[in-house]
């Protein structure tokens, strides 16, 4: 008897993959747009410098937050992950900044049922 090979991705979450992949695409494209640098990469959206490299979640990577765009921000390395101003290492200033978001678990119910919905489109 032949056995099939299990999925190393399941169905359901190949579909936020790729919700997650086309979120992202659209967000940098619409930041790049607003900043009148359209068809290229955006500058980060913290210093207005350098060129982004990273997508920053504001509020974290959990279920629909992974590709919800209200709150996604586009930074380069050097503002997002590392150096004294980073987002990840001054998690503190990061939050009063409006960098990291805090969310109650009524909001984050909302935002379930706003874009688990799109998972079904």
């Amino acid at each position: 008897m032949k056995r099939s090979r299990i999925n190393p991705v399941s169905k359901n979450k190949k579909k936020r993959n790729q919700l997650y992949e086309r979120s992202k695409k659209e967000y940098w494209a619409a930041i790049a747009v607003e900043q009148g640098r359209d068809g290229r990469t955006p500058l980060c959206e913290k210093c207005l410098e350098r060129t982004a490299t990273d997508t920053h979640h504001r509020a974290g990577r959990t279920g629909p937050l992974l590709w919800c765009k209200d709150y996604l921000s586009v930074l380069c390395r050097p503002c997002h992950s590392y150096g004294p101003d980073s987002v990840h290492e001054n998690p503190k200033k990061a939050e009063l900044d409006g960098w990291t978001v805090r969310l109650n678990r009524r909001e984050i119910e909302s935002i379930k049922l706003r874009e688990e919905s799109k998972l079904y489109e």
